[in-house]
């Protein structure tokens, strides 16, 4: 089974969120990439995302 990549860009992030990233990246021996690879996947997996988003964002 093949599956086809895409590619997300995020335009106008904060440069501390930035630095937060790549350190939480760092302490697990990531690239910033993979990290947020990751954090992405655990999010659009997430059974309740309406929930996860109304409690971190709004």
């Amino acid at each position: 089974m093949e599956f086809e990549m895409a590619e997300i860009k995020i335009r106008n992030l904060d440069k501390d969120t930035i630095k937060k990233i790549d350190e939480l990246a760092r302490k697990k021996g990531l690239s910033r990439n993979m990290f947020l690879k990751k954090q992405l996947n655990l999010f659009a997996y997430k059974k309740d995302e309406t929930t996860i988003t109304r409690k971190r964002i709004i």
